[in-house]
């Protein structure tokens, strides 16, 4: 014998509903960005404030005398939580920095690449190398080490 449960269409749609609203307040995107420096650089952590004296190239040199040489990615999540988390800065706002910066001192941005593996590529080829990554491309990666996370 079937029984006809009129509460039961009633629970479901509570229960679809509530999924929904839970998938709807959890972040679309979370992820940790990393910032990664030369493995040769002794550098052991670093806080917002260093990572963008070093980034930005108001400090020129690692305390080591190595040449800072900062690397930067095209687009990403990553590279977002990177500019609003740890720089304080919108994309337009770093544009207009650089602008400015090579209005009055000739220093160029830094280059930029498209992909983490690229900004691996380059930090490990450089002991003054530091550049933006997301945390699960490191792992393996024996020529350069994290010094600074960024949940987003």
């Amino acid at each position: 014998m079937i029984r006809n449960n009129d509460k039961a269409p009633a629970q479901w749609l509570r229960s679809v509903m509530l999924g929904l609203l839970m998938l709807a307040t959890y972040p679309a995107m979370a992820g940790t960005a990393v910032v990664i420096v030369n493995k040769a650089n002794p550098v052991a952590q670093m806080n917002a404030a260093e990572v963008k004296s070093y980034f930005m190239k108001s400090r020129k040199v690692w305390r080591n005398g190595e040449k800072v040489r900062p690397v930067d990615q095209k687009a990403g999540a990553d590279r977002e939580a990177f500019l609003s988390q740890a720089l304080k800065l919108t994309e337009e706002d770093l544009v207009r920095y650089w602008l400015e910066k090579q209005y009055v001192t000739a220093e160029a941005p830094p280059m930029q690449v498209d992909s983490d593996s690229a900004v691996i590529k380059f930090v490990g080829a450089f002991k003054g190398g530091i550049g933006v990554i997301n945390k699960a491309s490191m792992e393996g990666e024996p020529k350069v080490k994290a010094v600074l996370e960024v949940d987003y």
